[in-house]
């Protein structure tokens, strides 16, 4: 479960240095490099830190069969051993996946209505209302 949202979520990285856009000079330039710089250090974090589950999962046969259904959840339970912070944990998890869907809904209705402005998309009156 956790790989797709990461996959998506690195494939929007450069997103958030586009928003800036029209308060930076030399944008054409600065704007790649900041995209670039910030998919690398983004690819860098992400890979330290599936090396660092992947040393710490343990029994990977009792992770896949868990009771709940959910593999992280049991992730979170073998390095915590409470029930507690296991459930902190995924309420943590659930609140910053659920901040992370409405950034990219409210970020693709700003680029569908900025698209709809210059009429550059079919329908472009009704979307840009």
């Amino acid at each position: 479960m956790l790989v797709p949202i990461h996959m998506l979520r690195l494939l929007t990285a450069g997103a958030d240095s586009v928003n800036p856009a029209e308060e930076v000079e030399d944008a054409g330039r600065t704007l790649p490099k900041s995209i670039m710089c910030s998919v690398y250090l983004n690819g860098a974090m992400g890979f330290i830190m599936a090396i660092t589950l992947c040393f710490c999962l343990g029994d990977l046969a009792a992770i896949v069969d868990t009771p709940t259904g959910y593999p992280f959840i049991q992730v979170f339970y073998n390095a915590t051993q409470s029930y507690v912070a296991t459930n902190i944990m995924v309420t943590i998890f659930l609140i910053n996946l659920t901040a992370c869907c409405i950034s990219v809904v409210a970020t693709s209705s700003r680029q569908l209505w900025s698209f709809a402005r210059d009429n550059g998309v079919p329908f472009s009156r009704w979307f840009a209302l």
